[in-house]
């Protein structure tokens, strides 16, 4: 515990440097950090009505306010049930979430939901058939397409994009996928990259110009970069379907400074006609404008560099939420330890809020 208070002490005082070194230079965005005051690291980051509903490790969930003041009296009425997974309706209005049970196999019979009374009510729970694909990961879904990727971040290659009219996919290849959004009349692809450009963006502006993939060859190219799958078969054939997918992408732009590890486009949004990106690299986190298929910095965001090994996105009333988190094992103050990065990122109007929670452990592998 005297480690933790240490590292969060020590952090805040960084950031508080860093936000005064900022004042001193116009930026277009006021950037505020603030640390989360949680009990346990972090699982998921949701948000109802004004509220941000964050699940701890220890299966009881901590609830802020707009302001981020946290409201114990609201999680007192919820917290009597021990909580386990969580997730949230697209009207951003109710909460839905399972009760923690270890000994659980298969789907549970009921499910419990609050809205925004915060007053728990239970239901029979009814699995629902999802609209995607087996192994894949949503992008984006519009009136047109459905857009998912075989995996999220470096663990993906190909970024799909299913005809709803046509019932036909095409698919184009991607060097670690993140993030897809349309921009005026095409879809912006957003990447970690490679060696070469890191982060990178990609430019479809006619989906039915890709390459074209029956559903069984979608699923089969998926395999050959799937761990521990088994290869698809016939193995060569599905080899130079995946070599032609990527010898015919869409060219890319990006960042091409030199780095010790590929860099994320944290985000990517649209504001007075004009696109932008938070993007993290080995040492920052910062803001770029995208002018003439090329990454303008704008401003930097925070001086140092947070793991982020998962990302997901919402909007809501004009607001962009962005959650994070990771987890693993890495070396803090010179021992090998267990540590939780969780948290999430507001950008609403002028304002960038960086809310953040870090926990650390004794190693335990």
């Amino acid at each position: 515990m005297k480690s933790l208070l240490f590292y969060s002490v020590s952090w805040t005082l960084f950031l508080s440097c860093t936000m005064n070194n900022e004042k001193e230079n116009p930026n277009p965005y006021k950037v505020t950090y603030k640390q989360l005051q949680v009990d346990t690291s972090l699982r998921h980051i949701f948000y109802i009505n004004g509220y941000f509903v964050c699940l701890q490790e220890n299966s009881r969930l901590a609830i802020f306010d707009s302001n981020f003041i946290r409201k114990l009296s609201i999680e007192d009425s919820i917290n009597s049930i021990p909580i386990g997974s969580v997730w949230g309706n697209e009207t951003y209005d109710t909460l839905f979430f399972f009760k923690d049970d270890p000994n659980l196999l298969g789907w549970p019979k009921e499910e419990y939901y609050f809205t925004t009374n915060f007053k728990v009510q239970k239901r029979k729970f009814i699995p629902e058939d999802s609209e995607w694909p087996v192994n894949s990961w949503p992008l984006l879904a519009d009136s047109n397409y459905n857009i998912y990727a075989n995996d999220i971040g470096s663990n993906g290659f190909f970024v799909f994009f299913y005809n709803k009219s046509s019932k036909k996919t095409y698919v184009t290849w991607s060097h670690g996928p993140w993030q897809v959004i349309k921009f005026d009349t095409s879809y912006y692809i957003a990447e970690e990259g490679n060696y070469q450009i890191s982060p990178a963006f990609r430019i479809v502006s006619n989906p039915t110009k890709l390459i074209r993939v029956s559903d069984i060859d979608a699923l089969k190219i998926k395999q050959l970069y799937q761990h521990l799958a088994v290869p698809p078969t016939p193995l060569l054939y599905y080899r130079h379907l995946a070599d032609s997918i990527e010898n015919n992408s869409p060219r890319r732009y990006g960042s091409s400074e030199i780095k010790k590890r590929f860099s994320i486009p944290i985000y990517t949004f649209t504001k007075n006609a004009s696109l932008y990106s938070l993007i993290k690299n080995d040492s920052s986190i910062y803001l770029v404008v995208h002018k003439n298929d090329s990454l303008v910095k704008v401003q930097t965001i925070l001086d140092i560099s947070i793991e982020m090994h998962r990302l997901s996105y919402s909007f809501f009333h004009n607001t962009h939420l962005i959650t994070f988190e990771a987890s693993g094992g890495k070396m803090i103050e010179n021992k090998m330890q267990n540590y939780s990065d969780n948290g999430f990122i507001l950008i609403k109007d002028s304002s960038i809020y960086f809310l953040y929670s870090f926990f650390h452990k004794p190693y335990d592998p």
